[in-house]
C-alpha cells in the first residue's frame, strides 16, 4: 500500500534487526479464518485449488466494494469463554474472532489451555484497525465494557487473561507487517527466554465503509475489484479480512504438544525505509538491506523455493518489491531453476495487519504438502518488472516442491504503509517415524459450553468416527484427551469403535448421566492414595501388565530388588494363584503393583502434589514421597509383611456403617475389641480376638447399625500387634530416611492425620511411628480432610479395589474427583476410564505417541448475534437498537412501598429478569443454584444489577450484596426475607 518511486541511499539510511536460528523454534499449531476458508484444511483447498474469494459483502453489512469478507463476524459465543452477553456485544469483534480462532489453533496443536499456562506462554498480535471502536463512539454506544472492548490493546490481554496465560501480551501495530512484525517479536522473546510458548495472530475486519472511501483517496484501491500480483493489469489492492494464528514454541517445550511440527523458523527481520522520499515511500534498497540482513547469516538464497511476496497488486509497488528481491535473491538463478514468487492477496485480497500472518500460514502449508500454489491472475508480468531476467517466476498452476520437508526453505515479506518492513524464512520439519499403536479400550471425552453444545459436538464427532478409518478409531480417541475442551464435559472408556459409535449416539441424543458430567472444572493438587491389604486376589494387574510397558517395567524393576528379600518370586505370584492370604506374600506383592501403577501414572504425565497410605499403603506413600528409597522401602515391606505373619492367626476386623461416637458408646462394654480404622463419618474398623467381635457384631445389629467382618489373615492396627512394635521400630532403624527432593509431594500420615514436615523428616522419629503405625488405628478420614485442606482435588487410589474411593467419596461428601484405577475385573477398563475422568476433570495428561498423526473436530462455536446498541448494520435507521436485546421486566415494584405489588410476579422472576438484562443472557430457573461468575456477572454487570435491584425494591442494598449472596438462589432468599421483614 502506498508505494512511490524510490530514490538512491547510502548503508546508514537502513536500520534492519535480524534474529537468526540460534534457537530452534517450531510451529506446532496452526488456525485461521479467512475469505471462503474457515479452517486451515479449507484454506489449503482454495489455494491449491486456485479458488478466488472476492466477493461481494454479506447483505447486513450494507453496500460496500466488493473484497474478501467474512461471514458471521456479528456472531459470537459468549458463555463459552465466560463472557456475558452485554460484555459481548461491546467486544470488538476482532477480539471475538481472535479467541475462537486462538482455540482452534490449540486444538490444532493438541494441546490445552492447562498445558500453556503451566509454561511462560506470551500472546503477539498484529492489528491495527479500530473501526468498531469508531462506529460504537460514532453512535455514542459507550458504556462501561467500551474500554476493555475496543482498545486494541486487549486483543492480546484478553486471550492471556482468559486462558491464564502469563508471558509477554501484547499488540504489534506497524500497519500492514504488523502481524509478521509480531512473528518476528515472539521469536526474539522465545530465543532470549522470555517465554516458552508463543502465540501469534494477525487480525484485521473492515467494518466501517468510510475506511473504504479513505483508502480510495490515496488512489490504492482495485477499481476492477481483484489483486493481480505482478501482472500487467495491476491496478491496485483489494481489501480484506480475516484472522490467522500460528503457536511457536522451542525444541525444549515441544513435548507439550500431540502434533508433529509443520515447520521451523529459521530466521526473521525488520526494518524500516528510514528517510524515504515521503512517510509513504517504498524503498527497494531498503528492503534489499532487510533481505541481506537475514541471507548473509541463514540460508543462502539458492535454498529458497518460494517467496510469499507482500505483492498487493500495485503498478509502483511491485516492481519496487521485484527489484529488491532480484537484486538479492533472484540474481544467481536460473530460468531452469527459478525462484517461484506469488501473493495469497490474489486469493483473498489485502489482509493488511494480518496479511503477514496469512502468508505464513500458506508457507507452512507448501511446504507440509510438497505443493507450492499458483497465483492467480497472473498472465503478462508489468513493463517495470522484468521477470524473464530476474532469476524469478510466478506459478500459474501447482508447481512441484521437491525434496524432504527438511530441504524445503520458503519466505514471507510484508511492506508497511509506513516504512517497517518484516521478512521470515520457515524450512520444513522431516516427518517423526512412531511405531506406537492406539488400542482399546480408549478414553473419549467430549465438551461444550453447556450440555445442548455437549450434544452437538458428540454428534459431530460421531460422525467423524464413523467416516475415518476404523483402524485410526482408537488414537482419535485418545486423541480427545490433548485437545482443549469446553466448561462441561464428560469421559469415559469406550471398548472397541462399536462401544464409541453408541456412546457418542447416546450423548447426541441428550443421554447425559449427571454423575459424569463435570462443569466448570478447577483442578487441584493430585492426591495419591495408597490401600493396604484385604483387596488382593490371584491374577490382579496381570491385565495391566500386558497392556503397558510402563507398568511392567516399573514393576519387574521392584520385583528385582524383592526377590532377593523374599521366598517366592515376586513374578511367578503375579502370574500364579498363590496363597495371598500369606503377609510375607500378599505385601510385597502389593507394593511391586503400586510402584508399577505409578510408573504407569508417571508416564501418563500423572505425577501426585500429595501422597497418603492406608495401613501398609503408608509405606508405598513414604517411597512416593522421597523419604524412602526404593531399596529400602522393599526391606521394610518384607520385615512388616514376615513380622505379623509370625503372629498367631487369632485376631478378627470388624467394619461398621457407623460413626466413631456411636462406636464409642458400645466399646466400654467390650474391653478387648479396639478401634483399628477411622474411614468416614460412618465407616469405622473395630478389631480384636475372633472370639470377641461376633457378640460385637450383634450389638450392632441391635441397633439396627450394618456390619462386615472383614477378610484379614492377622488383626491390624490394634493391641494384637503389641509383641511385634520393638522389632517394627528394629526394622524401621535399619533403613535410611531422607529428606525428600525438591518438588517431592507432601506426605500425610494416616497414623494422626497429619501433614509430615519436610524440614522435620531429619529428627522425625521414625523408628517409634512404625512401632505404633500396627497399633494404633488408621485415621484415614482426618487424613483425606487435610488432603482436602491442603488443595487436594483428585485422589487416585492407587492399587487393587475400589475400597478407598468410596471412603474419600463419603468423607469429603463427593466434593472431589475420585477414582480407583483397579476396579473389577476390566483393570484396564477401570484405568481409561480413571484417565478419561481426570482430563475431564481438567488434568493435562501426555500425548499419546500414536496421536502424532489423527485429528478430530474442533469445537464448533454456538453462535449467536452480538453487536452494540444503538446501531444495526442490517438497517438503514441508525436509532434501531440491534443485536443483544434486553429481556421485558416482568415484575413491577412500588418505590413507595419498597417491595412487589401484590399482583406482581415473585422476587424469583423479578431476579431472572434483572440478571439477564445485566448480562444480556437468557438464564433459567435451572440456572438459579450457579454462581454469579460462572453465569458471566463480572464486577461492572454486578454494580448494573445492584443499581437496578435499588431502582426496582426502592431501598438501597448494601454494596457487599452480590459477595454475600453470589448465586441468584442465595440472592433471591435474601430479598424474600427482606421482603418478609
Amino acid at each position: 500500500m502506498g508505494e512511490t518511486e524510490p530514490r538512491q541511499r547510502s548503508d546508514t539510511d537502513i536500520e534492519a534487526t535480524a534474529v537468526g536460528a540460534a534457537i530452534p523454534i517450531t510451529i506446532s499449531g496452526l488456525a485461521c479464518r479467512l475469505p471462503g476458508a474457515t479452517t486451515v484444511d479449507r484454506f489449503w483447498d482454495l489455494l491449491i485449488g486456485g479458488v478466488d474469494a472476492i466477493a461481494d459483502p454479506p447483505a447486513w453489512r450494507g453496500p460496500r466494494r466488493p473484497g474478501g469478507y467474512l461471514s458471521d463476524v456479528e456472531c459470537f459465543e459468549p458463555r463459552f469463554f465466560g463472557v456475558s452477553g452485554h460484555e459481548a456485544a461491546a467486544m470488538d469483534p476482532q477480539q471475538r474472532i481472535l479467541l475462537e480462532t486462538v482455540w482452534h489453533a490449540m486444538h490444532d496443536a493438541h494441546v490445552d489451555a492447562t498445558a500453556l499456562a503451566a509454561v511462560t506462554t506470551g500472546v503477539f498480535v498484529g492489528a491495527s484497525n479500530e473501526d468498531y471502536a469508531h462506529l460504537v463512539r460514532r453512535d455514542g454506544a459507550v458504556d462501561s465494557y467500551t474500554l476493555t472492548g475496543t482498545s486494541r490493546t486487549f486483543l492480546a490481554n484478553r486471550v492471556s487473561h482468559i486462558l491464564g496465560l502469563s508471558g509477554p501480551s501484547m499488540v504489534v501495530d506497524t500497519g500492514q507487517s504488523s502481524s509478521l512484525t509480531a512473528l518476528h517479536t515472539a521469536v526474539t522473546c522465545l530465543r532470549s527466554g522470555d517465554c516458552d510458548v508463543a502465540v501469534v495472530a494477525g487480525v484485521h475486519l473492515n467494518l466501517d465503509p468510510q475506511t473504504d472511501d479513505v483508502l480510495d483517496s490515496l488512489g490504492v484501491l482495485s477499481p476492477t475489484h481483484r489483486c493481480r500480483t505482478l501482472d500487467s493489469t495491476a491496478d491496485g489492492i483489494v481489501r480484506g479480512e480475516g484472522v490467522g494464528v500460528v503457536i511457536l514454541t522451542t525444541g525444549a517445550h515441544q513435548h507439550l504438544f500431540g502434533r508433529a511440527p509443520y515447520a521451523s523458523v529459521v530466521a526473521t527481520a525488520v526494518g524500516h525505509d528510514a528517510a524515504a522520499g515521503s512517510l509513504t515511500t517504498s524503498s527497494s534498497q531498503a528492503q534489499a538491506r532487510l533481505l541481506d540482513a537475514v541471507y548473509a547469516e541463514t540460508v543462502h538464497p539458492d535454498q529458497l523455493g518460494y517467496l510469499e511476496l507482500h505483492g498487493t497488486g500495485t503498478r509502483v509497488g511491485d516492481p519496487i518489491e521485484i527489484d529488491a528481491v532480484t537484486a538479492v535473491l533472484g540474481s544467481a538463478r536460473t530460468a531452469a531453476d527459478p525462484l517461484w514468487v506469488g501473493s495469497v492477496k490474489t486469493n483473498i485480497g489485502h489482509l493488511e495487519a494480518a496479511a503477514g500472518i496469512a502468508g505464513v500460514i500458506k508457507v507452512a502449508l507448501s511446504i507440509q504438502h510438497g505443493q507450492i500454489p499458483p497465483n492467480l491472475h497472473f498472465h503478462r508480468s508489468a513493463p517495470a518488472i522484468d521477470l524473464p531476467g530476474s532469476g524469478l517466476d510466478v506459478p500459474i498452476t501447482v508447481q512441484p516442491w521437491r525434496g524432504r520437508p527438511s530441504e524445503r526453505y520458503g519466505a514471507v515479506t510484508s511492506l508497511g504503509l509506513g516504512g517497517s518492513n518484516a521478512h521470515v524464512v520457515l524450512a520444513g520439519c522431516d516427518p517423526v517415524e512412531h511405531t506406537a499403536s492406539a488400542v482399546f479400550p480408549a478414553p473419549l471425552l467430549v465438551s461444550g459450553s453447556d450440555h445442548a453444545t455437549l450434544r452437538v459436538q458428540a454428534g459431530r464427532l460421531r460422525a467423524h468416527l464413523a467416516a475415518c478409518d476404523p483402524t485410526t478409531v482408537a488414537a482419535r480417541a485418545w486423541q480427545t484427551l490433548r485437545d482443549p475442551h469446553g466448561p462441561v464435559r464428560i469421559g469415559s472408556a469406550v471398548r472397541d469403535r462399536a462401544d464409541a459409535l453408541l456412546q457418542l449416539s447416546s450423548l447426541a441424543a441428550g443421554d447425559l448421566p449427571a454423575d459424569t458430567v463435570i462443569e466448570r472444572p478447577a483442578p487441584g493438587e493430585v492426591v495419591f492414595t495408597f490401600p493396604g491389604q484385604g483387596m488382593q486376589k490371584p491374577g490382579m494387574s496381570t491385565a495391566l501388565y500386558r497392556a503397558y510397558p510402563a507398568f511392567a517395567e516399573a514393576f519387574d524393576k521392584t520385583a528385582d530388588i524383592l526377590n532377593g528379600l523374599v521366598e517366592r518370586d515376586i513374578v511367578d505370584l503375579l502370574w500364579q494363584d498363590a496363597d495371598l492370604d500369606r503377609l510375607d506374600y500378599a505385601q510385597p506383592l502389593l507394593f511391586a503393583i503400586q510402584t508399577g501403577l505409578l510408573g504407569l501414572l508417571a508416564s501418563f504425565g500423572i505425577t501426585p502434589d500429595i501422597v497418603l497410605g492406608h495401613s501398609q499403603g503408608e509405606i508405598t506413600a513414604a517411597y512416593a514421597a522421597g523419604v524412602l528409597s526404593l531399596e529400602d522401602a522393599c526391606l521394610l515391606v518384607r520385615d512388616r509383611g514376615r513380622l505379623i505373619d509370625s503372629l498367631p492367626p487369632t485376631g478378627a476386623m470388624l467394619a461398621t456403617m457407623a460413626s466413631v461416637d456411636q462406636v464409642n458408646k458400645i466399646l466400654p462394654t467390650f474391653p478387648t475389641i479396639d478401634i483399628a480404622g477411622m474411614n468416614g463419618p460412618s465407616n469405622t474398623v473395630l478389631a480384636g480376638p475372633s472370639a470377641d467381635l461376633p457378640a460385637m457384631a450383634e450389638e450392632f445389629r441391635l441397633r439396627g447399625i450394618h456390619t462386615r467382618t472383614l477378610r484379614v489373615a492377622r488383626a491390624g492396627h490394634c493391641s494384637l500387634m503389641r509383641p511385634i512394635s520393638d522389632e517394627l521400630a528394629t526394622a524401621a532403624s535399619r533403613v535410611a530416611w531422607m529428606r525428600p527432593p525438591q518438588g517431592a509431594p507432601r506426605l500425610i500420615s494416616c497414623l494422626d492425620g497429619a501433614e509430615v514436615a519436610v524440614d522435620a523428616v531429619d529428627t522425625f522419629d521414625w523408628p517409634g511411628h512404625w512401632a505404633w503405625h500396627l497399633c494404633r488405628p488408621v485415621r484415614y478420614a482426618d487424613a483425606v480432610d487435610r488432603a482436602h485442606l491442603l488443595g487436594g482435588r483428585w485422589f487416585v487410589e492407587v492399587g487393587p479395589g475400589h475400597s478407598l474411593t468410596t471412603m474419600t467419596t463419603d468423607c469429603l461428601d463427593g466434593e472431589v474427583l475420585a477414582t480407583p484405577l483397579m476396579d473389577g475385573d476390566r483393570e484396564v477398563d477401570a484405568f481409561v476410564t480413571a484417565i478419561a475422568q481426570a482430563a475431564a476433570g481438567g488434568y493435562r495428561l501426555n500425548p499419546h505417541p500414536a496421536t502424532m498423526h489423527t485429528d478430530v473436530p474442533h469445537y464448533e462455536f454456538a453462535r449467536n448475534r452480538y453487536w452494540y446498541k444503538g446501531f444495526d448494520p442490517g438497517r438503514a435507521d441508525p436509532t434501531i437498537s440491534a443485536g443483544v436485546v434486553t429481556p421485558p421486566i416482568r415484575a413491577t415494584v412500588d418505590p413507595a412501598l419498597g417491595s412487589a405489588e401484590k399482583n406482581s410476579p415473585p422476587i424469583t422472576e423479578l431476579v431472572e429478569d434483572l440478571v439477564n438484562a445485566a448480562i444480556s443472557g437468557d438464564i433459567t430457573s435451572a440456572d438459579l443454584d450457579r454462581s454469579f461468575t460462572d453465569i458471566g456477572l463480572d464486577s461492572r454487570a454486578a454494580v448494573a444489577l445492584r443499581t437496578a435491584l435499588n431502582r426496582r425494591l426502592g431501598r438501597q442494598l448494601p454494596r457487599t450484596l452480590l459477595f454475600d449472596y453470589p448465586s441468584p438462589r442465595s440472592l433471591v432468599d435474601y430479598l424474600i426475607s427482606e421482603t418478609d421483614t
